[in-house]
């Protein structure tokens, strides 16, 4: 049976370490992914990363954006979603920071009207990992794009489930181009709304990673292992006890700031039908916050750390 092993995180704005654990800070996480790609290899592993990077933070106010992008190309990302905050400097310096990274941004939802093609970033990826072929899709909600000044005009955005169900429709395709084995959706959204993409795509989607809350919350068709619950109080509004609608939702979000990831292992069944062997993920298990539990046994090497952060603090003026 195949196995993938994913390491995801969203929403991050601050370089520096915070003043208390978990403190983070992008060196230790760099030392985190380092580890993780030694643990389980780059053939079988993969790292995601669900939006907002380049504001708001006082560095940001400077570089707009580009301070961030030497430390997330030091990370390896398999491919990024773009989230609000990334669109703060205007679409056209977007742009630039998208080219200068050297992992595929996704916005598989929000298109030029003109050209319908995606506004910036790509509408999806293929990766090859363990055996699998995965299709990547970056979908977001409208609310947000609708509190974002100086868009451009012709800029047009896509329900996400419908664009989504549709996209994803050419991606599985068994006599397409791509004929991918599994779909996994970075997603910028509200936890309401990623529970209404899981939901409305149980068939289409196998798992959704979503940023823009800064809580954790694992859906109810994922197997927890280091004892979070549903009921931990959350800390951007959602309290842990209101009924969200989670049917089953294969839906991991992954904290903020440098400070929080999930690592998730996939299990994947392969069936033979009329020829063609499909394969679908059997189990989701992983460990959650795992950074603070990471670094608790990481200390002396990350003290290391502390005074060579000069390469993610470089930037160009854009």
């Amino acid at each position: 049976m195949p196995k993938l092993q994913i390491l995801h995180f969203n929403d991050v704005y601050h370089l520096a370490p915070h003043k208390r654990e978990p403190v983070g800070g992008a060196a230790r996480f760099a030392t985190v992914i380092k580890e993780f790609r030694e643990s389980y290899g780059v053939e079988s592993s993969c790292v995601f990363f669900s939006g907002d990077a380049f504001n708001p933070s006082v560095e940001s106010s400077v570089s707009k954006g580009a301070h961030m992008v030497p430390a997330l190309n030091a990370f390896g990302i398999d491919a990024a979603c773009l989230g609000n905050h990334d669109f703060d400097f205007g679409v056209p310096t977007l742009k630039r920071l998208v080219a200068m990274s050297n992992f595929p941004w996704l916005l598989s939802n929000v298109v030029d009207s003109e050209t319908d093609g995606p506004v910036a970033g790509k509408k999806f990826v293929i990766l090859e990992k363990n055996g699998l072929k995965l299709g990547i899709v970056g979908l977001v909600e409208k609310d947000w794009l609708e509190t974002i000044p100086n868009l451009p005009p012709n800029l047009k955005h896509k329900d996400y489930v419908s664009a989504g169900k549709e996209l994803i429709a050419q991606l599985r395709d068994p006599n397409g181009p791509h004929a991918v084995d599994l779909i996994i959706a970075l997603t910028h959204c509200r936890l309401p709304n990623d529970i209404i993409l899981a939901n409305q795509c149980k068939d289409d989607i196998d798992l959704i990673l979503g940023g823009h809350d800064h809580f954790f919350y694992i859906g109810k068709g994922c197997d927890v292992i280091n004892g979070w619950t549903r009921e931990a109080k959350g800390n951007d509004g959602w309290t842990g006890k209101e009924d969200v609608g989670d049917d089953g939702a294969r839906l991991v979000k992954s904290g903020a700031d440098f400070r929080e990831l999930s690592i998730v292992e996939l299990d994947i069944d392969e069936n033979t039908n009329e020829g063609r062997t499909l394969k679908r993920i059997k189990n989701i298990t992983g460990m959650f916050n795992g950074l603070q539990l990471k670094l608790s046994l990481m200390k002396k090497k990350i003290s290391k750390l502390k005074n060579n952060q000069s390469f993610l603090m470089t930037y160009n003026h854009l």
